[in-house]
C-alpha cells in the first residue's frame, strides 16, 4: 500500500492542529506582504489552521480545470504507450532481468513509501516549530498537506480502477511510490527551487523506475503516478506563496547590510 495509516501520520496531524489551536507566532515569513494587495494568491495554514487548510488545499486541486487536463494528458500518455507496444517490451525487459542490484531496490522502494516520506515531513515540521522558524512550519505544512491529499487520491484511484499488477497483486494503478515521491519533488521543487528540485525529482523518477525493475508495476501505473504527484505538489505550493501578477514575492538583501527590499521573482 502506498500510504499506510503508520503512526506518524497522526502524530503530524495531531501536533498540527494542536499547534493550529494555541497562540502560534501570527506574523508572516512572507516578506511585504499586506493582505490588501491586489491580485496576490496566498494562503497560510497560521491563519486558518492545518485541517481547514489542507481541505482548501484539495478544492484547490481538485476545481482547477487544469487538473483535469494534465490528468487526461498523463492518461493519454499512459494508453498511448501501451497501444504503441512499448509498455509490454519494457515489462518483457524487466522480466528477464534486474537492473538495480538488491540492496539499492529496497532502499528505492523504502523511501517512496508514504509513511517514510510523512514521517520525514513530521520531523521536519517538529524541527521548525521548536525552533520557531514560521516559514519552516508553513513549508511544512504544505509538504503534509500535498502527501495526505496525494495519498487518498492515489488510494481512491486505485478503488476506482482496480487495475492488476505484474505480480497479480490487484490495485496497481496508479503507483503509489511513484504518486507520493513525485509529489514530494514537486512541492520540494516550488518551495526551494532547482536545488532541492532537481534532486528530488531525480528520486522520484529512480523509485518509478524501481516500482517496474522489482515488477509491482507496468509503465502506465507509474505514469500515471507521477502524473498525479506533480500536479497536486505543484497546484498546493504555489497556493501557498505570495504571487502578484504571476510574479513571487522574494526579499532582496544588500551583502554589505545597506538596505532591502522586496522583488517579484517569474520562473519560466
Amino acid at each position: 500500500m502506498p500510504l499506510k495509516p503508520a503512526p506518524c501520520l497522526t502524530l503530524l496531524l495531531a501536533s498540527m492542529a494542536a499547534v493550529s489551536c494555541t497562540n502560534a507566532p501570527t506574523r508572516d515569513w512572507r516578506p511585504g506582504y499586506p493582505p490588501s494587495l491586489s491580485g496576490a494568491a496566498h494562503r497560510s495554514y497560521q491563519q486558518s489552521g492545518f485541517l481547514a487548510g489542507m481541505w482548501e488545499d484539495t478544492k484547490s486541486v481538485y476545481l482547477a480545470p487544469s487538473t483535469w487536463l494534465y490528468f487526461g494528458g498523463g492518461l493519454a500518455l499512459a494508453l498511448g504507450l501501451d497501444s504503441a507496444g512499448v509498455e509490454d517490451e519494457l515489462a518483457a525487459d524487466f522480466d528477464s532481468r534486474d537492473y538495480l542490484p538488491r540492496v539499492t531496490s529496497h532502499a528505492l522502494d523504502y523511501l517512496g513509501t508514504g509513511y517514510v516520506l510523512l514521517g520525514g515531513t513530521a520531523a521536519w515540521y517538529g524541527i521548525n516549530a521548536l525552533a520557531d522558524n514560521a516559514e519552516g512550519v508553513e513549508k511544512s505544512q504544505a509538504l503534509a498537506s500535498t502527501l495526505i491529499v496525494t495519498g487518498v487520491s492515489t488510494l481512491a484511484m486505485k478503488a476506482l480502477f482496480r487495475d492488476e499488477r505484474p505480480n497479480g497483486i490487484p490495485e496497481g494503478f496508479p503507483s503509489g511510490h511513484s504518486s507520493m515521491s513525485m509529489a514530494a519533488a514537486a512541492a520540494l521543487g516550488e518551495q526551494y527551487g532547482w536545488k532541492a528540485g532537481v534532486p528530488a525529482y531525480a528520486l522520484a523518477m529512480m523509485v518509478g523506475f524501481q516500482r517496474m525493475d522489482d515488477r509491482e508495476h507496468d509503465l502506465d501505473d507509474v505514469i500515471a503516478g507521477w502524473t498525479v504527484g506533480w500536479v497536486i505538489g505543484t497546484t498546493i505550493a504555489r497556493e501557498h506563496q505570495a504571487e502578484i501578477l504571476g510574479g513571487q514575492l522574494v526579499p532582496i538583501l544588500d551583502p554589505s547590510g545597506a538596505g532591502a527590499g522586496i522583488g517579484l521573482l517569474w520562473q519560466f
